[in-house]
């Protein structure tokens, strides 16, 4: 861990937005990865979601500001963890 890491998890509110920016890595590096595991691209995506380009874009590279991840963040980070991301087929085995 870097030292830079280090002084910023040193205090709450640090600490805090460490675990936001740690959510939202995690969340953009699966969206990724599924992008690129399901041969799609970035528009086909946006249109499946009926986003634009620029919505998709902006919570890809975390410029979003999505205030309901930072507020389950920080609901969990009351409780001394953080939000991991993890995925797996749908319950009723549909093959979007």
């Amino acid at each position: 861990m870097s030292e830079r890491t280090k002084r910023l998890i040193s205090t709450k509110d640090g600490a805090m937005e460490y675990a936001r920016e740690v959510a939202h890595l995690d969340a953009t590096e699966m969206i990724c990865g599924l992008i690129l595991e399901h041969n799609i691209s970035s528009k086909e995506l946006a249109e499946r979601l009926g986003w634009s380009m620029r919505r998709l874009n902006r919570i890809i590279n975390g410029s979003a500001g999505d205030s309901t991840l930072n507020e389950l963040c920080d609901a969990l980070f009351a409780f001394g963890v953080q939000m991991r991301f993890t995925y797996g087929p749908l319950a009723t085995g549909s093959d979007l």
